[in-house]
């Protein structure tokens, strides 16, 4: 045999030996990338898991938290009897429960009819406009016995109970807190301390944060 032609021949045994060692070398690889597939789906698959579990967990810490705010009050729950308020005599007067203003969930069947004068319907349209619609903090600034409580409590009665719910806070000098909650058709009421007011008031607006929209 020639030397030209065993020279060529020696080299393509050469080149056949380095394209089966790559050959190899690429199977190798190809199965350690099926392995490491494998390894990151079960890695995936215990990341879902423990979210799932984190999730459950902090549903459930959410749900403790919230019974144990509950119960950190002494509710009383009645009807909110709200079909008896409202506008009436061509809406020149509105009709209020005078228990709400009370804090009690007493009815003694008194009602308070409140004259519609110009400064009720200018909170009314405030409490709407640019409180409600806009998300926002209103003050609402006057004398002693001019309607401030009064002309609130009667546009909360007016509120959309299937979108809305509303806590009424009465803070007062000398005795305990009162709170009147709706929502739906149920009122509940309770009261505590001024020695615990901080913290009863802290509670009460953390639990505001449900979801659903709230008026305060």
């Amino acid at each position: 045999m020639k030397p030209v032609l065993i020279m060529k021949q020696t080299k393509l045994e050469g080149e056949k030996q380095q394209l089966a060692a790559r050959e190899k070398r690429l199977r190798g690889d190809k199965k350690q990338l099926g392995v490491r597939e494998r390894q990151l789906r079960v890695k995936e698959r215990q990341l879902r898991d423990d979210k799932a579990k984190l999730r459950d967990k902090e549903a459930k810490l959410r749900e403790e938290m919230k019974e144990k705010k509950q119960a950190a009050f002494t509710w009383t729950e009645s009807e909110a009897r709200l079909d008896g308020m409202g506008f009436c005599k061509e809406e020149k007067y509105f009709r209020l429960d005078c228990s709400y203003l009370r804090g009690t969930n007493v009815n003694s069947g008194e009602q308070l009819l409140l004259y519609c004068r110009k400064a009720f319907l200018e909170q009314f349209r405030f409490l709407r406009e640019q409180v409600l619609e806009h998300g926002a903090l209103g003050w609402i600034q006057g004398s002693p016995g001019t309607g401030k409580t009064t002309t609130t409590l009667s546009f909360c009665m007016k509120l959309d109970r299937n979108e809305w719910s509303f806590k009424c806070i009465r803070l007062k000098a000398r005795s305990n807190t009162c709170v009147v909650e709706v929502t739906g058709n149920k009122r509940r009421t309770c009261s505590f301390a001024k020695e615990s007011e901080g913290e009863q008031m802290k509670l009460l607006l953390e639990g505001l944060l449900d979801g659903k929209k709230s008026l305060l």
